[in-house]
C-alpha cells in the first residue's frame, strides 16, 4: 500500500495558532491519530558539569521543551485553534505539529508554525 499524503498546516496570526489536518476529500485511515504540539526552544546553551566535556559550553538547536496532544483526527478535515497563551509557554518560541496513527505508529505528517500574513 502505497503512502498518503496527509494535508497538514499550521499558522500563526492575531495571536492564535491555527491547525488544520486534512483536505476536502476524507482519508481512509486504519486508526485514529494523535495530532501532537511541539512546544520547541530555538537555541539552549547548557554548562557541561561532567565527562569528557568538562568546562566546557555546549549549544542545542530546536531542543523540544513539551509534547502535548492538542486533537484527535480520524480522515476529515479537522481545523484546532489555540490562542498564543497555551502554546508558547515558558521560554518557548516556535513550535511544530505532527499527526501520529495509533498509539505509537507512524508520523504521516510533521509541520513547523509559520506566521501568516
Amino acid at each position: 500500500r502505497g503512502k498518503q499524503n496527509v494535508p497538514l498546516t499550521v499558522t500563526h496570526k492575531n495571536g492564535k495558532l491555527t491547525v488544520s489536518v486534512g483536505g476536502q476529500q476524507p482519508v481512509a485511515i486504519p486508526r485514529s491519530a494523535t495530532v501532537w504540539l511541539a512546544t520547541v526552544r530555538s537555541k539552549v546553551t547548557v554548562p557541561v558539569k561532567r565527562g569528557e566535556n568538562h568546562g566546557r559550553t555546549l549549544t542545542y538547536y530546536n531542543v523540544v521543551d513539551r509534547l502535548t496532544p492538542i486533537g484527535m483526527w480520524s480522515g476529515k478535515q479537522t481545523v484546532i485553534e489555540l490562542k498564543d497563551e497555551d502554546v508558547l509557554q515558558g521560554k518557548a518560541d516556535n513550535c511544530a505539529v505532527l499527526v501520529q496513527l495509533g498509539k505509537g505508529g507512524p508520523i504521516v505528517a510533521a509541520r513547523w508554525m509559520t506566521s501568516a500574513s
